[in-house]
């Protein structure tokens, strides 16, 4: 299928966004394997260092194996949705009914779809054709702005008890005599 170049470089940003993501949860497990198992300082903070830039890992062998079993490939599965920059769509309201109006596969041309919401979509969007519905997937700006004081608070983890707040409550008193006899 032949799709408008906006939306094959919206998608395909994407998907290599994850593919980054994905890389970058494994070195996170390649680092926690690093600490756990070279003791020599020299020979870690190299590791470290080469784990930093890929195009350095790849040629080191130990790192290549360690980032091979952790960085799971995605399968991916997904032939139902696309993702849309905001230059490839417009919102609009005709006769009280708000509409979507996406890019479509001929040029010049766009498919209009009504939305159950009054909230202003903006930014890159997804659409997603699930039983016969399209779905619109977008990021909202979700604040409070309640007033919450001026305070600073801070807490503590401990042992005996797990938390003490810094107006000096303490939160799961003899939590470490528990954790005492079951350990």
């Amino acid at each position: 299928m032949i799709l408008p170049q906006r939306i094959w470089r919206a998608t395909l940003s994407d998907t290599l966004d994850d593919v980054k993501a994905y890389r970058e949860a494994a070195k996170e497990k390649v680092v926690r394997h690093i600490f756990r198992n070279i003791d020599d300082k020299d020979k870690r903070k190299d590791l470290f260092k080469k784990l930093k830039n890929d195009s350095v890992w790849v040629n080191d062998s130990y790192l290549r194996r360690l980032m091979r079993k952790d960085w799971k490939h995605g399968n991916n599965h997904t032939f139902n949705q696309i993702v849309l920059e905001p230059g490839s769509y417009k919102l609009f309201s005709h006769n009280g009914k708000n509409y979507i109006e996406v890019i479509s596969l001929k040029r010049g041309k766009r498919i209009a779809i009504p939305i159950g919401t009054n909230y202003s979509i903006t930014g890159q969007i997804r659409l997603i054709l699930r039983d016969g519905q399209v779905e619109i997937h977008y990021t909202i700006d979700n604040t409070d702005d309640r007033a919450c004081g001026n305070k600073e608070i801070g807490i503590d983890k401990g042992y005996t008890e797990v938390f003490v707040d810094s107006e000096g409550e303490f939160y799961g008193k003899g939590f470490g005599e528990v954790l005492s006899k079951e350990s």
